[in-house]
């Protein structure tokens, strides 16, 4: 059986590994990977969406309703800014069976997602990917 890891994410971080979890699972994958990675995806879209709604609550508290009714945070956004940002500092611990890079080889994504996740790759598979580079560069 796999070994689980875990791993320490600041929630600020959350917003981009989730686009890049998206697109990683709109792709076909080997089942034993997508399975993995989807229950990683719910893990984080989980703390996702306790984020949001504490954003919303701070949003409420400080926001203000224009013409349109709609409600924004534009006067006190200062306020709203100083109790937000360290709760973006704050981190969750993921639990996660790391992917194999070799299982999900041949898949179209950018550096930038494969650089959001990263830590979730297994050591081995970033070994190779080091090695490559030592190769290239």
């Amino acid at each position: 059986m796999a070994e689980v890891k875990t791993a320490k994410i600041k929630l600020s971080e959350l917003r981009d590994i989730t686009g890049s979890l998206s697109k990683v699972l709109s792709q076909d994958l080997p089942v034993k990977q997508a399975y993995r990675l989807s229950k990683l995806a719910k893990a984080v879209q989980a703390e996702m969406k306790e984020l949001n709604e504490l954003r919303e609550r701070l949003i409420k508290k400080y926001g203000e309703r224009d013409e349109q009714g709609n409600l924004a945070v534009k006067s006190r956004l200062e306020e709203f800014q100083a109790e937000f940002t360290p709760i973006l500092d704050e981190e969750v611990e993921l639990s996660f069976i790391p992917l194999d890079l070799n299982d999900i080889d041949g898949l179209k994504i950018s550096p930038l997602d494969i650089a959001n996740l990263e830590m979730f790759i297994d050591e081995k598979s970033e070994n190779l990917l080091a090695d490559e580079k030592e190769k290239v560069g």
